[in-house]
Formats: structure tokens, sequence, C-alpha cells
């Protein structure tokens, strides 16, 4: 296994969907299954991602899901209109963010991207994403 994660088809469960050895935050939704959330490889040499993991332990193939995010890296964030949802907007590559689930949706609030901490405020609202 190397360090980098492998994409499979973002979507679907797959043999080549691969997180790694990334660092990064887990959750649990409320039926079980695991989300990883972005992350950064190992070494740690800032090679940060911004995507999103499912892992569902009830699946025999255990295979993962790639589900939102980019599979490029440190990716920059899209941003629009506050209070606005769009599905172009898409957070940075970061680590050490926090994460929520409300329902089948989950936040990610701050963390660091490419060595600088953010905080929640109005110019780095927390980013939503429908599980």
């Amino acid at each position: 296994m190397g360090n980098l994660p492998t994409f499979g088809p973002k979507g679907a469960w797959s043999a080549t969907s691969k997180p790694n050895l990334l660092h990064n935050n887990m959750a649990l939704d409320s039926t079980g299954n695991v989300y990883m959330f972005f992350g950064q490889s190992q070494p740690a040499t800032l090679t940060q991602f911004n995507a999103v993991w499912k892992f569902d332990p009830t699946r025999a193939d255990k295979y993962w899901m790639y589900v939102a995010g980019s599979s490029a890296q440190n990716v920059a964030a899209v941003r629009g209109t506050l209070g606005q949802y769009a599905s172009a907007n898409m957070p940075a590559s970061r680590i050490y963010s926090a994460v929520a689930f409300d329902g089948n949706v989950f936040w990610a609030f701050g963390g660091e991207e490419q060595g600088v901490y953010l905080a929640v405020s109005n110019t780095t609202p927390p980013f939503c994403c429908h599980a």
C-alpha cells in the first residue's frame, strides 16, 4: 500500500478506493458508517487532500467509497455566496478540522490548510455535504 490515497469512481464502492496512510478526522453516522474527512499523507509532507471517504463495516467486501472532494493534492477552496448552497463550492485541502453529523448532513469546521489554522468566521464558514 502506498502513502497516497487511490481514487475509484466517486459515489461507488470500489476495490480501488483506498484512503491509505492519511491522518485526518473520522466520524460515525447514526447507522455506524465510518467517514474520513480530508487528510495529510504520511510522512507529513504537507500533501493535503479534501476528499471524503465512507466505510460501511457491514459490507462483506470491505471496500471504501470515495464520496466527495477532489483527488488532487493541496486544493484551494471554492467559496460561493455565504449562506447559499452551490454544488461547485468545495473546501480547501486540510487537516485537523472538527466534524459533526446532523441527520444525513455532515459539517466540517476550521482546521489547518497548508500550515494556516482556519477559524470558523464569516469568511471561512463551515463546509456542508450530504452523506
